[in-house]
This record gives structure tokens, sequence and C-alpha cells, in this order.
């Protein structure tokens, strides 16, 4: 099922004594801080090759527990939901007459919804993930939604409805609710806060998870220029000449740097994993760090040169300074490969997986997931 790239170029390690011994960048022996779901890192037996792939045609609503929650469409409008067992495909549980929506999984939970019996509203369920039992019932007052999980916080579940609500529900309901976010891109940050962007209309808010109100109200500035942070953000004020601006979470500026440049971590915010504004402002140039916050991938000090946990790569390997993932324990790292492909590259630069590229790429629940144009495929590390 895997195949070791042929055509992956050997690496030069230029950082490596003759003894063995590796040079790396001061900022390798740093940690930093991660905030956010320790799934979010691929697993380490990637390194033994894939074993099997998983695929489904299916709208995968998300993974969790080494199950696999889809929604199937059947004719007449009918829908199911089905959890399946990794890596067998075995089915675990199915509910008749439900639906879910991408990201509906957080913390051993997946949300479903249904149309409520005698009224206009959607029913929404929260259910074990293993077990298939329902937990709770939330009822809606309007339809037409799905609900995708965002976050939990003092017994508060985040939920985002459609394109344009966000509620906080405890177990005796809504609790609070947000409207007019449609277009906005949705992140979770740390202690319960969400950030909230819209690059298309230019503004960023901060939403405190308890109550649903802002820490910072709506903001107009470039929002692809913001990188978020687990207490705040990062706003790029000059790339080219290297100048970066931080935020705390009620939009005061905390310090400023020049000359120094800032490119962003893996796992990355987009997936629900954030840095504290500290990290941001200390190792910039770090790109990737492992599940205990080790850096895994790295340029040094003054942002040049790549660096893996083997030493400096070859500069015709520069592209792996921005992988797309990383493995729990940093020895491997995802990123696009020669070609048409994405591969994972051991400490060395070395290929040693290469798969087709896909439409869509990211890694839940350790597992590395991609789409094609009909289906939804599941990599299973080998053994």
């Amino acid at each position: 099922m895997c195949a070791v790239a042929g055509l992956a170029v050997a690496v030069l390690l230029s950082g490596c004594t003759p003894g063995g011994t590796v040079e790396l960048p001061s900022r390798a022996d740093s940690p930093l801080h991660p905030v956010g779901d320790p799934g979010l890192w691929f697993d380490n037996d990637y390194a033994r090759g894939v074993s099997d792939v998983y695929a489904t045609p299916n709208t995968v609503c998300g993974i969790a527990d080494g199950t696999v929650v889809e929604a199937e469409d059947g004719p007449d409008l009918t829908s199911r939901v089905i959890a399946r067992n990794l890596p067998s495909g075995e089915i675990a549980w199915v509910m008749a007459g439900f639906t879910c929506r991408p990201g509906s999984t957080m913390d051993g939970t997946v949300i479903v919804s249904a149309r409520a019996a005698g009224s206009s509203g959607d029913d929404l369920t929260v259910v074990s993930v293993t077990t298939g039992k329902a937990t709770q019932s939330i009822e809606l007052e309007s339809g037409g939604y799905g609900a995708k999980q965002i976050s939990q916080v003092d017994g508060l579940r985040v939920l985002e409805l459609g394109d344009e609500v966000l509620v906080g529900v405890d177990t005796t309901g809504i609790v609070w609710k947000t409207t007019s976010l449609e277009r906005a891109e949705i992140t979770p940050l740390g202690d319960g806060h969400i950030g909230v962007s819209n690059g298309l209309d230019g503004w960023i808010s901060i939403i405190d998870g308890r109550t649903g109100e802002p820490t910072l109200p709506r903001t107009n500035l470039d929002a692809n220029e913001v990188e978020w942070a687990s207490d705040g953000y990062v706003l790029g004020v000059n790339e080219s000449d290297p100048e970066y601006a931080f935020f705390d979470l009620q939009g005061d500026e905390v310090d400023r740097t020049v000359g120094e440049s800032q490119f962003g971590f893996v796992p990355h915010p987009s997936r629900g994993l954030t840095f504290p504004l500290e990290d941001h402002i200390n190792a910039g140039t770090v790109t990737a760090v492992d599940a205990t916050g080790m850096p895994a991938v790295l340029s040094s000090d003054d942002g040049y040169g790549v660096f893996l946990r083997g030493g400096k790569l070859d500069e015709s390997q520069s592209d792996l300074l921005w992988p797309r993932a990383v493995s729990a324990d940093g020895s491997l790292v995802l990123a696009y490969g020669e070609g048409d492909d994405f591969a994972i590259y051991d400490k060395n630069g070395k290929a040693v997986i290469t798969w087709p590229l896909a439409t869509g790429l990211w890694v839940e629940d350790g597992y590395i997931v991609y789409t094609t144009d009909n289906s939804t495929q599941v990599l299973i590390p080998g053994v």
C-alpha cells in the first residue's frame, strides 16, 4: 500500500560532524507550549509505512478514539450516521434519520442532528463515539443547522451552527448565542476564548466562550496577516523587512519585533492548536513541534537554512521548512513531495512514504486523512 519514494533525493547533512554529533540551532533545545487537540500529531508508527487504507464516499464528520463517524445520504432525502472501527471498517453503531457535518467530533463525542417532530427547528444530540449512546439533547429555535464542535470550557460546549452562529451549551440547553458571523473562520484559543476572523470583510474579534461576550470587539484589519496565539494574536506589519506586533486577548499591543521572522507553527491554528505569544516572540523561526512542544523543524536564528532533528538539509529541500503535519515524537514530517504527491520524511529528510497528492489533507485522531474528488481516505499506520 505504500512505496518508498523512488524520486527522493538523498539528503546531505551539513550539520553533522564525523563523530555523529548533530549541530542544530540554539532554539532546537527550547520547548514550546502547544494548546489544543493532541490528535493533531500523526502516529509515530507511520515510520513503518502504511498498512492499509480505509476509504468512504460518505461525508466524514470526524474521527475519535479510533472510530470514524460518517454521514450517509440515501434516497428520498433519507440519511443516517454510521460509526466504523478503524482499521477494519466494521460498523460500531448506526443512527437512522440523523446526519452530521465535518468537525462534529470532540472529546469522544459527536454532535448529530435530525428534524424535530412537529417543529421547524432541529434537534441536536450529543452521542458517545465509542458506544453510539446519546448523552444529551439540545433543541434549537430555528432549522437548517448542522453543528460543529469548537471547544469546551467550564462545563459549556461551544458549537458553530451553520455558517454564522456560535452558541454555548450546557446541560440545560443554550446559555448564550452570537450571530452575524457569516464567512468568518472560527479558531479555539486558550482558556476558553475563541478567535473569529473574516478575511473577505477585513476584521477579527475574540469571544469569551464562557459568556459569548467579546473580549476584543470587531477590529478592522487585514485578517490574512493575523496568526492566532493561545493568549492573543500576531499581526504581520511588514514581511519583506520583518516587523511583527503582538496583541493580547483585549487587543492591547504587548510587544513588537523588527528584523526577526515569524514563520508560524505546525500543527496550525486552523486545525485548532495554538501557542502562547511568548513562543511566537521567542521561537519565530521554528515551524513544527512535537506533542511535547520540542522543535522538529526550524531554521537558523537568522532565518536561513532548514533543520530537522538529523541536521541541516540541502537547499533543494527548503520546502520542508513549511510542513503540513508532524508526528507525535517529532521524528517525521508530512510535506509536499516531488511532483504530484505528498510524502512523509524522516529526521534526515529522506522520504519514507509517498502518496498521490490529494484535494484535502489533514491529521485527525493521529490518522493522516485526505480527500479525492469522490472519497475520503484514512491511511492506517504500519504495524
